[in-house]
């Protein structure tokens, strides 16, 4: 838990001078040591738990819900009567990393809302522990015990209070602490990088040797300035010190994949691949292949209509997985079409973009954050047909 974080916000800073048990993790609040009498007439403690609003990094909102989670058995009267007061429902649910919501309670101000969280916290604690008051009344929330992490634990840079707004830390782990590799950072992989940044995964390197350039920024996530432009740097660092803003683990590699650093692949969990050169995915996806290394292939075969008034085509993205065969590497393009239009950096962004989700859509399905009925190894998204065609592998007898 961030001291800085408490230290900034009062209605926070009021709750930790006081005694309360505080302890921010995955983008909750929770209260530890709140006494509660349970059915059985014992006076035992638990843990409240709500999601923390973040307007920015050091600086609370108020609170979005008047409704709170609660680690224990439910709540009760002295003399063992459920307390009514506060039950909603039970869905015993697993909010994050060892967060479990037992219980969920309401308790709706007057107002319609609570000021801020000293109010919140405080007003759900005055009903909890009168009950238990009412057996031991030397029972007390206000332990003076303090819960703090290191920033060394962290992976951003700032708390991920979404995951913890719309109910997926949990999901979130099945993803986690992967290194992953995006190899070609262009408009589809600096899009991948975008959306893998905003995942828990422990690392993210990056291989590009190339300079971002001003036609790069409008195939690129966010918007470049003109002084991003004029450093000449390379896309590696570019993105290296964009992403850095947001988490730590990014590792850029000022160089394309080659027979001499090849090897480096052997460390990676799983590697996103987004190059145009048939040459150099081929090489790639054979030592992958060889070595049982997860990957997963995007591309593009865009074309102008006859008359040179549109564009057609398609969008690909393909998985290989160590259990599979050589099924997935066949289907990958094996010659470069210098006269391609997408090659010669017409500007679409918006298939960039789409293909990049369809590859991180796929890679997360992989590891169970979505739902998978179809299992297939390749989708491809067709521009004029506005359809998605699925490639599943064929089952043997």
């Amino acid at each position: 838990m961030s001291l800085k974080l408490i230290n900034l916000n009062p209605c926070l800073k009021r709750l930790q001078d006081e005694g309360y048990e505080l302890e921010i993790r995955d983008g909750f609040l929770m209260v530890h040591s709140v006494p509660y009498v349970n059915s059985n007439k014992e006076v035992l403690k638990g843990t409240l738990i709500t999601n923390l609003v973040l307007v920015s990094p050091d600086v609370v909102g108020k609170p979005n819900t008047h409704q709170m989670y609660f680690n224990g058995e439910h709540p009760c009267h002295p003399d063992g009567r459920i307390l009514t007061a506060i039950q909603h429902t039970t869905p015993n649910q697993t909010l994050g990393n060892g967060i479990i919501g037992n219980h969920w309670f309401s308790n709706k101000p007057p107002s319609g809302s609570y000021d801020d969280y000293y109010h919140q916290i405080t007003s759900y604690v005055r009903v909890i522990e009168s009950q238990a008051k009412a057996i031991d009344e030397n029972v007390s929330a206000k332990t003076f015990i303090s819960h703090y992490l290191t920033n060394d634990e962290d992976i951003f840079t700032y708390q991920d209070t979404a995951s913890a707004r719309i109910g997926t830390v949990q999901l979130n782990n099945l993803i986690a602490n992967q290194k992953i590799a995006i190899i070609g950072l262009g408009g589809t992989g600096s899009y991948i990088l975008d959306m893998i940044s905003k995942t828990c995964v422990s690392e993210i390197h990056l291989y590009d040797k190339d300079q971002f350039q001003q036609h790069n920024s409008f195939r690129a996530p966010g918007a470049a300035s003109i002084d991003d432009l004029e450093k000449k740097q390379t896309k590696c660092d570019y993105y290296y010190q964009t992403y850095s803003n947001l988490r730590n683990g990014v590792i850029p590699h000022n160089e394309m994949l080659s027979e001499t650093n090849l090897h480096e692949l052997i460390n990676y969990d799983f590697i996103f691949i987004s190059i145009d050169s048939a040459t150099s995915r081929k090489m790639i996806t054979d030592y992958l292949y060889q070595h049982k290394i997860s990957f997963i292939d995007v591309g593009m075969g865009l074309s102008f209509t006859e008359d040179k008034s549109s564009i057609f085509g398609t969008c690909r993205s393909t998985l290989y997985t160590k259990d599979m065969d050589d099924t997935p590497l066949k289907s990958l393009p094996t010659i470069s079409r210098d006269d391609e239009v997408y090659r010669s950096n017409i500007q679409l962004v918006e298939l960039n973009c789409l293909n990049a989700a369809f590859a991180v859509i796929q890679w997360k399905k992989l590891f169970g954050f979505y739902c998978d009925d179809m299992s297939s190894y390749e989708m491809t998204y067709s521009l004029g047909l506005n359809k998605i065609a699925n490639k599943v592998m064929e089952r043997v007898e």
